[in-house]
């Protein structure tokens, strides 16, 4: 990302989600994504695509998340818009001054 980036951009309330796994009660696990921060972030979209695997067609939109600098967030990680999951692909520090972090996010079908 180039140039200066306005804090007062960052209006998207969004939560962090982490998977944690929980007793089933029948023995087993099941995956659960819990929040375990809320921030304010800018959302961008970015481009749209689909693809075929394992004869079933994936479509997702690719977007682009800048929010202040935080400690803690994993690629495992995903983020929580309402009832919208964004997959976190990659991270990086668009300016190499530890002020803010931008995630390439993939939108997944999971509520």
């Amino acid at each position: 990302m180039s140039g200066v980036i306005d804090p007062g951009s960052l209006k998207s309330r969004v939560d962090l989600l982490e998977q944690q796994m929980v007793a089933d009660g029948l023995g087993g696990y099941e995956p659960q994504w819990n929040v375990v921060a809320q921030f304010h972030a800018r959302i961008e979209p970015v481009a749209a695509f689909s693809q075929v695997l394992a004869r079933t067609l994936e479509t997702g939109v690719t977007h682009k998340v800048t929010l202040r600098h935080r400690v803690g967030i994993e690629p495992s990680m995903r983020l929580g818009l309402g009832t919208r999951r964004l997959e976190i692909v990659t991270m990086r520090d668009p300016d190499e001054t530890s002020r803010y972090l931008e995630l390439a996010c993939r939108e997944t079908k999971q509520a």
